[in-house]
């Protein structure tokens, strides 16, 4: 309790802490605010139809590319359809955190992880869903940086991204955002590391 002399030493301590507190509040909004606005310039609200091109490099030329079309809905539902000459007629459905694979001249779906790759290190995951700000918390780590893994030119935000679902493709994400969270850059990292 504090009484006398100490009373402002007491209440000094006390708004230390609540202004700890606040702040960690007031950075964890605005990280979520910045992740949703990221993920608003590359996900729509409602449904969307999404092509998608992957494409795997060796010695900086394309060794192969693959195209997929994704429909997505609110509520982490997708289906994604398989375009390319040698997977055409291909489908993954994902709902919630549950995902399985319709081959052509099969009968029963496979049930498949996200982790399940699709071209290079590109998974299922990465091409059915990957919302930051429902899927992860994060929190900033530098605000002007200027030597980005990417080679920009422009100031930019990195954030730490910590996998809040058990359905995710990434344990962690580094991420990158320009000041107005348009995304640049990210490194994904599976739960090994």
């Amino acid at each position: 309790m504090c009484n006398g002399m100490r009373n402002l030493t007491c209440v000094a301590r006390g708004l230390a802490l609540l202004l700890l507190v606040c702040g960690s509040t007031a950075q964890a909004e605005d990280v979520t605010t910045m992740l949703k606005r990221a993920d608003a310039l590359r996900l729509p609200d409602s449904e969307a139809k999404v092509e998608t091109r992957v494409r795997l490099y060796e010695d900086d030329t394309i060794d192969k590319e693959r195209l997929y079309t994704v429909y997505m809905r609110p509520g982490h539902r997708s289906l994604v359809l398989f375009k390319s000459a040698g997977e055409a007629g291909q489908k993954v459905l994902m709902l919630d955190d549950a995902y399985w694979m319709f081959m052509p001249n099969t009968r029963r779906p496979l049930r498949i992880t996200p982790m399940q790759k699709l071209l290079g290190e590109a998974s299922t995951g990465d091409i059915a869903t990957l919302t930051w700000s429902e899927d992860y918390s994060g929190k900033l780590l530098a605000e002007e940086v200027r030597d980005a893994p990417c080679s920009i030119e422009r100031p930019c935000r990195q954030l730490e991204l910590t996998s809040v679902r058990t359905g995710t493709t990434y344990e962690r994400i580094e991420l990158w955002l320009d000041q107005a969270d348009v995304p640049l850059f990210a490194r994904l990292y599976l739960a090994s590391g």
